[in-house]
């Protein structure tokens, strides 16, 4: 989500490498355009979307807020079903396919935080309130799962709570506070783009400061950007995402271009550009990674495109240093 302050040019770099990731570690090597996501009549023209991940059906699940309803697509790009969420009161903030083949999706109506369990179709079959155990004004407008925990972001006020499924052991991650802003600060910028790696850690960006950030599993958090113009810095941030090798995916949204960093934050390439062919992009915001494929959703109808994205072990990786970034 574009924030008002946005008119603003900014651009992302990377200035501090990330803490020693797993040694089995791998490089983008290339990145190639497949498709824009269909139905039986064609290429579909979305706006910027939701976008979650089911592992175990190598599906993508993708939240049409503008008519209410979830969309199923499949390794092919094509849509298999869909279901309106009309039967879930409240906004509707996200779900997450679990790996027994369930929906948990979560809702917020008038402040109440809903959680459904659903079949793998949308049907609900029980739900329970998830409360705010913190001592914080807490207002969600997003979720994300993985694993057995559930992310829920107040993105207005760079707000993260960590829990678990029934709604207890709840972490506050406080990213304004951590990145030692003011409130007026906190105010006009907010979370530009907010996701959760395949191992657990807390991925975000903020426009205005020109930053992205990291927060691993032990709670340390790690930002990296600076503003210029060179390749692997950004105009205006979007969305972030990670594969399972660790590489980073950061959504620059004015240069139409999806920019990758490797597991130790070293910028590897840039995937697309501007263009109104099917390979390239406009506007670009939300991303994500199923597999060996990237999805990225665009601004002015573009629809959801979908590059697959070719990687080859490297071997082990030398630990990062801890040098600069460190909040």
């Amino acid at each position: 989500m574009l924030q008002k302050c946005l008119t603003t040019c900014a651009i992302l770099t990377l200035a501090a490498a990330l803490w020693v990731l797993p040694t089995a570690t791998a490089a983008v090597e290339s990145a190639r355009f497949l498709y824009l996501l269909s139905d039986l009549n064609g290429s579909l023209p979305f706006n910027t979307v939701m976008m979650r991940v089911d592992r175990q059906h190598d599906e993508l699940y993708l939240y049409e807020q503008s008519i209410q309803a979830v969309r199923v697509f499949n390794t092919t790009g094509m849509e298999i079903y869909h279901f309106n969420t009309s039967d879930y009161p409240g906004r509707f903030l996200g779900l997450f396919p679990t790996d027994q083949g369930e929906l948990l999706i979560l809702t917020n109506n008038s402040g109440v935080l809903t959680l459904f369990t659903c079949d793998e179709r949308g049907k609900p079959k029980s739900s329970r309130i998830i409360p705010n155990a913190t001592d914080r004004a807490f207002h969600p407008d997003l979720f994300i799962g993985q694993g057995d925990r559930l992310y829920l972001a107040d993105r207005a006020r760079m707000l993260v709570v960590v829990c678990n499924q029934e709604g207890g052991e709840q972490q506050l991650y406080d990213i304004a506070a951590r990145l030692e802003m003011t409130d007026a600060q906190r105010d006009d910028a907010g979370l530009t783009g907010f996701n959760v790696t395949p191992q657990g850690e807390i991925l975000f960006t903020v426009a205005t400061e020109f930053r992205a950030g990291r927060i691993a599993l032990d709670g340390a958090m790690r930002t990296f950007g600076s503003k210029g113009s060179t390749p692997g810095k950004f105009n205006i941030v979007g969305g972030i995402a990670a594969d399972d090798a660790g590489n980073i995916y950061v959504a620059e949204t004015l240069r139409c271009t999806i920019i990758v960093f490797d597991g130790l934050g070293r910028f590897l390439q840039q995937i697309s550009q501007r263009g109104e062919a099917p390979d390239k992009l406009i506007g670009p915001d939300e991303i994500t990674v199923l597999n060996d494929r990237i999805y990225v959703s665009q601004m002015r109808a573009r629809g959801v495109s979908v590059f697959r994205i070719a990687a080859h072990p490297k071997g082990n990786t030398p630990p990062a240093t801890r040098e600069g970034g460190d909040t």
